[in-house]
């Protein structure tokens, strides 16, 4: 895959400074030198473009992600405190208060304190809007203070403070932000970068999940193996019409021809997801079992297989569904 074109700006200053630790950068552009620079850099300052995520550590009590387009900046804020500024951008951060230590946030609209609490907040050029999932924060807007506490979302336009449902976007990230490598890995480390894996897909190290394709992130010395899911956002924006399974088809075909397998599987594993009944599942599936078997081995495959068999036992590819599994069981590998 070749490298997007993308902005990123940093800005590093001195130890006295508060300093954000960057450990991954997913999405179009991650792959980039501007970006993939920024990896294990002690930074002040971060413009991300759009569909960029960055997680980040300020010291060992703070972790976040930003979803670009997004601008930070960090400073101190006296002894044990700082202060994240946020002129855009989607922010989620996890914060850990033990009376001695605080966290700011400043975004054009309104000033927060933390007190202890993963929480997240969307600024946009109109308004900020912060929802609290665990803890407490604390809002000033002008000469108002508010507390938000868990569960609880304070919108600076509607000037108060609701229990209601977030929007896709925002909520969808605070699961991912739960789910993303925290803490950063310790020890020995080196970079990362996954390419290559085709458009909608979302890299896994471990149960860590990255981030959107492509990636680059520090991971611990020593073999890694990273996996693909479906980016639940890029099935969302292209919800399958009566002929997508024809679409979805050809689209694993043209991942295929471009030598791209891993995008490949996930085209196929969507058809079969979104239309099990379509003519083409029953080819999906055949094609996906031969896609894993080369990939991971028989172990992997032998369960694809038999799944082939029991819902197309008379299908017109049954014959060598069935010659790739009995070579599976005779090899031994296939559980």
């Amino acid at each position: 895959m070749s490298a997007a074109t993308s902005s990123a700006t940093a800005t590093s200053t001195g130890a006295h400074a508060a300093l954000l630790s960057v450990y991954c950068i997913a999405g179009v552009g991650a792959e980039s030198e501007p970006l993939r620079t920024l990896l294990g850099r002690l930074v002040s300052r971060i413009e991300l473009p759009r569909a960029v995520v960055l997680r980040a550590s300020l010291g060992e009590h703070t972790r976040l992600s930003l979803q670009g387009p997004g601008i930070l900046r960090v400073a101190p804020a006296g002894l044990e405190r700082s202060l994240i500024e946020v002129g855009e951008g989607q922010l989620v951060a996890d914060f850990e208060g033990d009376g001695t230590r605080g966290l700011s946030v400043q975004t054009p609209h309104m000033h927060v304190d933390v007190v202890g609490t993963r929480f997240a907040i969307d600024v946009r050029t109109e308004r900020s809007v912060i929802h609290v999932e665990h803890g407490t924060v604390q809002v000033q807007l002008g000469d108002r203070s508010v507390r938000v506490s868990e569960g609880e979302t304070f919108d600076s336009r509607e000037r108060a403070v609701r229990r209601k449902s977030l929007p896709p976007a925002l909520a969808r990230m605070l699961h991912d932000h739960a789910r993303s490598l925290l803490p950063p890995p310790a020890g020995e480390q080196r970079a990362l970068t996954v390419e290559g894996a085709g458009a909608g897909l979302r890299a896994r190290l471990g149960d860590a999940l990255l981030g959107p394709t492509p990636v680059a992130a520090l991971v611990p010395l020593g073999e890694v193996a990273v996996t693909f899911e479906l980016d639940p956002a890029a099935r969302r924006r292209s919800q399958p019409s009566s002929s997508s399974a024809e679409a979805l088809y050809a689209a694993a075909e043209e991942c295929m021809r471009v030598s791209e397998p891993a995008c490949a599987r996930a085209r196929l594993a969507q058809l079969i997801e979104s239309f099990d009944r379509s003519p083409q599942a029953a080819t999906a599936r055949y094609e996906l079992a031969r896609l894993v078997q080369h990939a991971e081995g028989c172990t992997s495959a032998a369960p694809l297989w038999r799944d082939y068999l029991r819902l197309h036992p008379a299908g017109h590819l049954a014959a060598p569904a069935r010659e790739q599994l009995a070579r599976c069981e005779r090899d031994g590998s296939a559980q």
